[in-house]
């Protein structure tokens, strides 16, 4: 009988483990084969003013297109691996990767089976976008879960090392990308509460945790955030224009009262649109029944753990967005699907306990479906179409076509946002890794790169090559058509043809 009960653990936890290693894998999967998807803008612009340099300027934060964490990193893999697409974004990968069984640990220590959330984390569009892009979300995700189960612990019992090293995730959190700070305030407002729940007095909390935590966050985040500030300084040695790039950029400082509040709806309608896509509309209703199903069932076991955490998130996320008065990309609440994959774990949970279902046949059942859908998202290649961060499919084709006739002395101009950036780093990549083309010539010839009209036309390039003069030369067919792809076309000068 004892050696039965031994099988039996060990056949629940070997179940348990197989299950998630089968969907961490598909994670896994999935992001491999977006990783060497086309170079986008915000991308190649990193690459060129941060990560192409010397180090000083990792922490020059000239533009918030730095998300400084994520370039230290990507400065140390192009050092070791050289500066090829797949290596640009192996730190994003990295924490995409690793978020998918945090969210399963999350989730059990929630009391939660952690199977669904984990799935959610692995084969959402969006986190297989930002997984796959060399920018800083998807550690924004990774830091939300990681101090959301270092919170969780805390909430049964701290220490002072353990609100040091929630203070750490936090301030690494926040030095990926300062959009943090919404997640951050959620939940330490939750953790707040949990532990005035759990019979701990305000003012106990308020002195043994709150201040001792902000007093670490703000130092730490200073001393983090020190060397950005030094490096931001020293092309014109004003501490307060590097504040302000810091602190009251385009993307922080408040926009117009009546324009922030009219443009709310449709700033929502579009967040929704962007989250939702290709997902399946049964998929959706599923999940939406599961989510029912968390809060029905945090009703019922009276502790409301969960939907206390989903709603501190969401409720602070609001004030912070309305005191903030600015309007952020959609992107910026990417950390509110894992939260949300949460609760949607739990009503799954509650589900299969009270039809008494065997948990394993219908995770299997689920993660089946699953690998249906995703290559399915696999064949339509439709992530590579996200215009999140600038996106030009044609980039590399047009580069390689470009170089292969380019002379030492040629110019090439690519006028348009967001096409420009992408063919830049590919001509750059053509140059370093593979054989050259280039050739002496006699004459200078100019190119004149222009997308396929259907791209998105996000702004306009600024000198020293002004688009308006460029476009003009294309209008009064001062140039002649020399290639053309997919509606994307080389202009070559006609005066450097006479």
């Amino acid at each position: 009988m004892h050696y039965f009960k031994k099988s039996l653990i060990f056949k629940i936890k070997f179940n348990e483990i197989s299950t998630l290693i089968g969907i961490v894998l598909i994670g896994i999967f999935l992001r491999v084969f977006y990783i060497d998807q086309p170079m986008r803008f915000d991308e190649s612009f990193t690459f060129f003013n941060y990560i192409n340099k010397d180090w000083s300027h990792v922490f020059n934060y000239s533009a918030p297109n730095n998300h400084v964490l994520n370039t230290i990193l990507i400065k140390i893999t192009t050092t070791i691996f050289g500066g090829h697409p797949y290596v640009i974004r192996l730190p994003a990968f990295i924490f995409g990767v690793l978020t998918i069984p945090l969210a399963y640990f999350v989730c059990k220590r929630l009391g939660c089976f952690g199977y669904i959330a984990a799935l959610i984390v692995a084969i959402h569009p969006y986190c297989i976008l930002f997984s796959t892009n060399a920018r800083g979300y998807s550690a924004i995700v990774f830091f939300t879960l990681l101090f959301l189960l270092l919170a969780i612990k805390i909430t049964e019992k701290f220490n002072h090392w353990d609100i040091f090293k929630l203070a750490l995730i936090g301030s690494l959190g926040l030095l990926s990308l300062p959009i943090m700070v919404f997640p951050l305030c959620g939940l330490i407002l939750w953790l707040v509460l949990e532990l005035i729940q759990s019979s701990q007095s305000l003012r106990y909390v308020f002195w043994k945790f709150l201040i001792p935590f902000v007093i670490y966050e703000v130092c730490i985040s200073l001393l983090f955030y020190a060397p950005v500030v030094w490096f931001t300084m020293q092309p014109t040695d004003s501490l307060k224009q590097s504040l302000d790039l810091l602190f009251n950029n385009e993307f922080v400082k408040s926009s117009n009262g009546t324009y922030f509040y009219d443009a709310i709806r449709a700033h929502v309608t579009n967040a929704i649109s962007i989250y939702r896509k290709d997902i399946p509309i049964t998929v959706l209703i599923l999940f939406g029944l599961f989510l029912a199903g968390g809060l029905v069932s945090d009703y019922k076991e009276g502790s409301y753990r969960i939907t206390r955490l989903v709603a501190a998130v969401c409720i602070s996320t609001l004030v912070l967005f309305i005191l903030k008065h600015q309007m952020p990309y959609p992107r910026t609440w990417i950390f509110l699907i894992p939260i949300l994959a949460i609760l949607t774990d739990r009503g799954f949970s509650y589900i299969i306990e009270k039809l008494n279902i065997n948990i394993f046949a219908s995770v299997s059942i689920i993660i089946i479906l699953s690998l249906y859908w995703s290559f399915t998202l696999l064949a339509k290649k439709s992530i590579y179409t996200y215009e999140d961060t600038g996106t030009y499919l044609d980039a590399e084709i047009m580069a390689k076509k470009i170089y292969s006739i380019l002379n030492v002395d040629d110019e090439v101009i690519a006028p348009i946002i967001p096409s420009n950036l992408p063919i830049y780093y590919y001509l750059w990549h053509e140059q370093v890794y593979k054989k050259s083309t280039t050739k002496n010539s006699m004459n200078k010839y100019t190119y004149i790169i222009m997308p396929s009209d259907d791209i998105k036309l996000e702004m306009f390039s600024q000198p020293p090559h002004p688009i308006d003069t460029k476009l003009e030369i294309i209008r009064e067919e001062n140039a002649v058509k020399i290639f053309e792809f997919n509606g994307s076309a080389i202009y070559k000068l006609k005066s450097d043809l006479q």
